[in-house]
């Protein structure tokens, strides 16, 4: 409430994980090689395993930041009216 009172135009985002995974895989992403810490974490992000070995939906929640703030932000402003609403603002 403090950031719209002060004039700054926020969205709540839409923190689903699954579809918000879902909807990240759609895009290309560009990271540069000087953006170290990203590469990383996109690097080691993965998924859990259940006891026999076979990988399940579930991210592991470990180092996600810059992951978590990437599908925010697609998952938000893309859900509803596609691509041309998050370029909009711009």
């Amino acid at each position: 409430v403090e950031f719209y009172n002060a004039g700054y135009n926020i969205l709540e985002a839409n923190k689903d994980i699954l579809d918000g995974i879902d909807c990240v895989k759609r895009f290309n992403l560009y990271i540069t090689k000087d953006s170290v810490n990203a590469i990383k974490e996109f690097g080691s992000y993965s998924r859990k395993k259940d006891r026999m070995g076979r990988v399940l939906e579930d991210p592991i929640k470990w180092n996600d930041h810059t992951c978590d703030a990437v599908r925010y932000a697609l998952f938000t402003h893309t859900q509803n009216g596609g691509v041309a609403e998050l370029w909009a603002g711009l």
